[in-house]
């Protein structure tokens, strides 16, 4: 342990460049930076290293993720945006927009409030009143998400007791 302790206070101390001699006496270990009588000069080896892995790490191979990377799809939301507000009978337009086009290998899916809802839907109608949140996501093959748009709109009911507008 001692050893260890000398070893770690001489390496905190000590520049990278100066040179360590050793002398072991009487079962004691002896470090200096100064040549002494019977002490040997340390040779300074090159610490091992492995460099870090950058290869794929989900599970794809190399052409799948390097075609999804190559490729970042932009989803526009011109109806509902976000924050926007309905009223209670009528009827909520879907108007969507990928850029690029979805391959075959890819599929898109939308939820609204967390429940699946068919892409190809134009409108949505009798909705609870309230806030309702909309997403819409582009996954491969093997599920990950490759893009990604959530919006959020209310529906407005007035109530029986105060004025219409």
């Amino acid at each position: 342990m001692r050893i260890f302790f000398a070893m770690l206070v001489f390496a905190i101390i000590m520049p990278s460049s100066a040179d360590i001699y050793r002398k072991i006496e009487d079962g004691q270990v002896i470090f200096s930076d100064h040549p002494f009588d019977g002490a040997v000069r340390i040779e300074e080896r090159q610490i091992n290293t492995v460099p870090a892995y950058t290869g794929n790490q989900t599970g794809e191979s190399d052409t799948q993720s390097k075609n999804s990377a190559a490729v970042p799809f932009k989803i526009t939301l011109a109806s509902p945006q976000d924050g926007q507000t309905y009223q209670y009978d009528a009827s909520v337009p879907l108007a969507l927009t990928i850029d690029p086009a979805v391959p075959s290998e890819d599929h898109v899916s939308m939820t609204l409030d967390g429940q699946p809802l068919d892409p190809h839907t134009g409108t949505l109608n009798q909705l609870d009143r309230g806030q309702h949140n909309l997403q819409v996501s582009i996954r491969n093959a093997k599920g990950k998400v490759l893009a990604e748009k959530a919006v959020s709109f209310t529906i407005y009911q007035h109530s029986v007791m105060g004025p219409h507008p």
